[in-house]
């Protein structure tokens, strides 16, 4: 007999990005009450497993250890030999093909899928389709919640739990800020321009890398991009190309530790996505008090206050930030008075990380009640 009732978590991989670093903090509120088994689905590197590993040594990459056609025999065994109750999904297709047929041979569990966007290629769209085996849908943003409902999912099966982050990691006054932008090789005026994420076609960052070559034409801007992706030989290609007094550099496998310190030496994080749900970038870097000038993709309207911490342009018109950030790059001291609004943005807002974990304490709770 179990102290604590088993719960397997099924992801793509243990990879950079916001999704992976959401679920390491979901699953440290979860770890107290829930014994923890991970189970990962895609050909990918686990850069952040010594993370995932503080909670549990529990961990099986299914690639390169079992044919794909014993995979799902070896994850109805998991869910068996540790005595789980329930099932928490997180960005894995094979998953999510093969979720009725896990609802087929365990009845009795709970089964349970995070949504990060509502991004039709990616990992929504199976989730739509299999639907029907999924107890309950977790959207991170109400945007997502809402393309849920949209795609047909019964609302009553859907629920929201923001994104939220650590206020203590995230707190920009650990950084001396002089000292944080040396580190990134700027000094003086320079306006520093941030790009973060998984570089893949809804995050354009090729978008970020033609406006920071308009702006270098007129103020003297650095563009830094941190992150990796499918389109990082396209990025660096790219980066190849610009002329020489445009400056930017990439910096791929930057650990999430190194991110608040970045954050601390950035004049602005930008952000380029034509799809979003809650991007923990921006939340971040709010938290750090860092503005943010961005597209109105997911909920970025819900904490970016447009010319107060930050900038917003609709999604067809990112082009159109470089004015703002001109304006922005040319005045020290909108630059100092917006620095100090993102500061306080989060304080008494709900996208923190205890309200996050919380949340889904709850939820998961319900797992242990008889099946309706």
């Amino acid at each position: 007999i179990y102290p604590r009732p088993g719960l397997v978590v099924v992801v793509s991989g243990l990879m950079e990005g916001g999704a992976h670093s959401l679920l390491r903090d979901v699953l440290g509120a979860l770890a107290k009450s829930w014994r923890l088994a991970i189970v990962t689905t895609g050909e990918v590197a686990h850069p952040l497993e010594p993370g995932f590993r503080e909670l549990t040594p529990d961990i099986v990459h299914l690639p390169g250890f079992l044919e794909e056609s014993w995979w799902l025999p070896f994850l109805t065994h998991v869910v068996a030999s540790r005595g789980a109750k329930a099932i928490l999904s997180s960005d894995s297709l094979w998953y999510l093909e093969h979720v009725t047929d896990v609802r087929r041979a365990h009845p009795e569990l709970r089964l349970y899928d995070i949504s990060h966007n509502h991004v039709p290629t990616s990992t929504f769209r199976a989730a739509i389709r299999n639907s029907g085996a999924i107890d309950r849908h977790v959207a991170v943003s109400a945007a997502t919640a809402s393309g849920l409902v949209r795609a047909g999912v019964p609302a009553a099966r859907v629920v929201a739990i923001p994104n939220g982050v650590d206020e203590g990691l995230f707190d920009g006054g650990r950084f001396d800020r002089v000292e944080a932008r040396r580190a990134l090789g700027v000094d003086g005026d320079t306006c520093v321009l941030l790009w973060a994420g998984r570089m893949g076609e809804e995050k354009r960052p090729l978008a970020f890398l033609a406006l920071v070559e308009t702006l270098a034409e007129e103020v003297r801007v650095t563009g830094v991009m941190f992150g990796d992706g499918p389109l990082s030989g396209a990025v660096d290609a790219a980066i190849g190309r610009l002329p020489p007094h445009v400056r930017v550099e990439r910096r791929p496998g930057v650990p999430r530790a190194e991110m608040p310190r970045a954050y601390s030496a950035a004049d602005l994080l930008v952000l380029t996505s034509s799809v979003e749900g809650m991007p923990l970038v921006v939340l971040e870097a709010l938290a750090t008090g860092c503005p943010v000038a961005a597209t109105e993709a997911g909920d970025v309207a819900r904490v970016v206050q447009h010319e107060v911490n930050g900038y917003l342009v609709k999604v067809d018109a990112v082009a159109s930030l470089s004015h703002h950030v001109r304006r922005f790059a040319c005045d020290p001291s909108r630059r100092s008075a917006m620095r100090r609004a993102a500061a306080e943005t989060l304080r008494a807002s709900p996208y923190r990380s205890r309200h996050m974990g919380d949340g889904y304490v709850r939820l998961l709770a319900e797992a242990s009640a008889p099946l309706p």
